[in-house]
């Protein structure tokens, strides 16, 4: 077994989200600290774990249905900036 890196995960995260999300999503709305992406169907399972996979510090956490996907931000803010 081999330590990985995280800040390289962080990277593959990050890249699979700039790939998938121009195709995945028409639309994004949010409030507070609240993010809501809806996605084509079948969409928002890959879109979730590449926002996890990529670790911003802005996003506590997703959680992903077939179509919409909730993210969690640590505050407007950050909400605005992601």
């Amino acid at each position: 077994y081999v330590a990985t890196d995280q800040s390289s995960e962080a990277d593959r995260g990050r890249i699979a989200l700039e790939a998938l999300l121009p195709q995945l999503f028409p639309r994004i709305d949010g409030v507070g600290e609240l993010v809501v992406l809806h996605t084509v169907p079948g969409g928002a399972q890959p879109i979730a774990a590449a926002f996890d996979g990529a670790q911003w510090p802005d996003v506590l956490g997703t959680v992903g249905g077939d179509d919409t996907i909730l993210i969690v931000c640590r505050s407007s803010a950050a909400r605005e900036r992601v």
